[in-house]
């Protein structure tokens, strides 16, 4: 790959090791709760890089042991920092994946290892995901479990509401986690995202979400959310996102790691022969207690049958055959219409200029799974919102079997006008360009460019793309978009567009060799678009909590970039990353932030640029 100055260079490092996914079970539970993820991990080639680890802590109703005693929260957190020290210390990157009780043991060791000033130790840590956690405890049952269990079992204690240790952890990791922005002794920036149950009775959304922003639900009940038996199964295509999204380097598969023996439970059943002496008293409490545990182990433990996966529904707009962003002339009446199309949740939004010679403006876009698209025009932003104005139309009409996810938009060939292009995973590319000279509704996507437009991607690359990693952004300034790679680790390779070409009788689209413009790890999602009105597209970081921070992109080329770091210019907005976008929907030529929430509303900001003419900061290279 050619070497190039890099894009937003700056603090970050690069594990070349397998992603260590830590697992971490609930109360009375163990590693075998973890077995049908597990399974579907190791069957899935594009998770080779992911290695399994499964921690395992003691857990129960009561004792069954006189010199044994239930660990504390606090206890089982010490145990799994020297789990995370030891038998995953290997692992310069890990995920932490937890389950009910395990996500209050994943945080008091936040919480504990920021309290005891070892901030900077929890940086390897890419992403912490907690699946029907009692954040804010658990009600059920509250009554029988402190009779029961009394002052025995001090894990059920902090699975009560309003839990002091609990809570104090819990706001720990709330404001020195969640709303980090810089790594300390005291602080330590995770994204933390958390899902309920969609059918949990034992532990409530409210709960599960708490103050959490990146919250969500899956599938199942307490147990069966992790019952994934399939690889279409929500829990594991959701873990698989978080997995990817957390890859700083391209997997290549090395030897096989050495077998380790699963370690034995914790607890054992004593046979009756060898009950000490002395000890019937205990066994008769045990004993009268037997009908109130059973209820509680019920509750706690026992799960129905596995949840089947069946979620293969998807929204899709009735109201034209081809779905489209269109290509027809505005009619001056049209006003805010106050339409709304479906969440981002089932259809892609975009943004693009499709009338760039009435105004700059950029009207919205929706594409369906079937990559067939809508679009309505740019209704003007009001009271920080942009409104939708009339829906335009057009006759773009996907190839049979079209992926939804494969459409992208731009002006490819540099006349000014949107056009389509139909990415691969291998580089291949397909090209619809704008038809001018057609009647209005007849003009975007009309013509399929008949050359060779193909990107060589694989030629270079050492692995294959998923098809959200291609993005396309004018660069070098040169009014064609350009074809970029930006990879979940926030590395990005940019292949320039130089222009069709008729040579020879040979029809193809050209392509620069591939420049690896930034290699910087922050393993954050990125985007690109002019924030300055010079032309060049600027690098744009999204936060975990929903800011952003940027590099300005001063003098872009085939021959290195010149950017200059201004850091945060939209703070925090609790808006989730992949709801997040750039473009200039008020035509002044710089891009706005937008948030395109779950409802379809897209909230906008300004962002806050310095002032004055910025310096270049020279380039750095790879």
């Amino acid at each position: 790959m050619v070497s190039a100055p890099s894009f937003g260079e700056g603090t970050g490092t690069v594990g070349d090791s397998r992603l260590g996914l830590v697992l971490i079970h609930g109360f009375m539970s163990g590693p075998k709760v973890w077995e049908p993820l597990r399974e579907l991990i190791a069957a899935d080639r594009g998770l080779g890089f992911v290695a399994p680890l499964a921690f395992e802590y003691a857990t129960g109703l009561l004792p069954v042991h006189p010199l044994r005693a239930i660990p504390s929260i606090d206890t089982v957190a010490d145990s799994l920092k020297e789990y995370l020290t030891t038998e995953a210390g290997a692992f310069d990157q890990l995920l932490l994946v937890t389950h009910s009780q395990g996500g209050l043991v994943a945080q008091r060791y936040l919480a504990r290892m920021l309290h005891d000033g070892k901030g900077r130790e929890l940086a390897r840590i890419q992403r912490l995901v907690m699946l029907a956690c009692p954040s804010n405890g658990s009600e059920l049952a509250l009554s029988l479990r402190r009779r029961a269990l009394g002052a025995r079992n001090p894990q059920e204690k902090d699975l009560r509401p309003l839990a002091d240790r609990a809570n104090e952890a819990l706001h720990t990791v709330i404001r020195d986690v969640v709303h980090a922005t810089a790594i300390t002794d005291r602080t330590c920036p995770i994204p933390v995202s958390v899902y309920a149950g969609e059918s949990d009775r034992v532990v409530s959304r409210a709960s599960a979400h708490s103050s959490f922003s990146d919250r969500s639900a899956l599938p199942g009940d307490h147990f069966s959310i992790l019952k994934a038996d399939s690889p279409q199964h929500r829990t594991f295509t959701t873990l698989r996102r978080h997995l990817l999204a957390t890859r700083s380097e391209p997997y290549v598969p090395g030897p096989e790691p050495e077998a380790r023996p699963e370690p034995a439970g914790a607890f054992t059943h004593t046979p009756a022969g060898e009950e000490p002496s002395g000890k019937r008293r205990r066994q008769v409490t045990v004993i009268a207690s037997a009908a109130a545990l059973a209820a509680v182990a019920a509750v706690l433990y026992f799960a129905p049958m596995p949840w089947k996966s069946t979620d293969t529904s998807s929204v899709e707009d009735s109201t034209s055959p081809a779905a489209g962003t269109g290509s027809s002339t505005p009619d001056p009446k049209q006003t805010d219409g106050g339409v709304a199309p479906p969440a981002p949740a089932t259809n892609a939004f975009w943004f693009a200029q499709i009338n760039p010679d009435i105004d700059k403006k950029a009207e919205i876009l929706k594409v369906d799974k079937n990559q067939k698209f809508q679009f309505w025009w740019n209704g003007g932003v009001k009271n920080g919102r942009l409104h939708y104005g009339g829906k335009g139309e057009n006759l773009y009409s996907p190839a049979p079997g079209a992926d939804g996810a494969a459409l992208r938009f731009g002006d490819i060939d540099g006349d000014q006008w949107p056009d389509c292009m139909v990415v691969d995973p291998t580089g291949k590319l397909t090209v619809h360009t704008w038809v001018k000279e057609n009647k209005a509704g007849r003009r975007m996507c009309m013509r399929r460019y008949d050359g060779d437009a193909d990107v060589p991607l694989l030629a270079t690359a050492d692995r294959v793309p998923d098809l959200k990693e291609i993005q396309f952004a004018d660069i070098d300034g040169d009014k064609k978009v350009d074809y970029l790679w930006v990879e979940p680790s926030s590395k990005v390779t940019v292949w320039f567009n130089r222009g069709f070409t008729d040579a020879g009788g040979e029809k193809r689209l050209q392509w620069s060799p591939p420049t690896r413009t930034s290699t910087t790890v922050y393993n954050r999602e990125l985007r690109f678009a002019d924030l300055d009105g010079n032309g060049r597209a600027d690098q744009i970081l999204i936060t975990p909590n929903g800011g952003a921070n940027a590099w300005l992109n001063l003098s872009g080329a085939e021959s290195g970039i010149d950017s200059i770091d201004i850091h945060q210019i939209v703070p925090d907005t609790g808006a989730p990353p992949e709801e997040i976008q750039f473009a200039d929907v008020d035509g002044d030529g710089k891009a706005e932030f937008l948030h395109i929430d779950k409802s379809g509303a897209i909230q906008v900001r300004e962002p806050v640029l310095p002032k004055g003419t910025q310096e270049p900061s020279g380039p750095s290279g790879d």
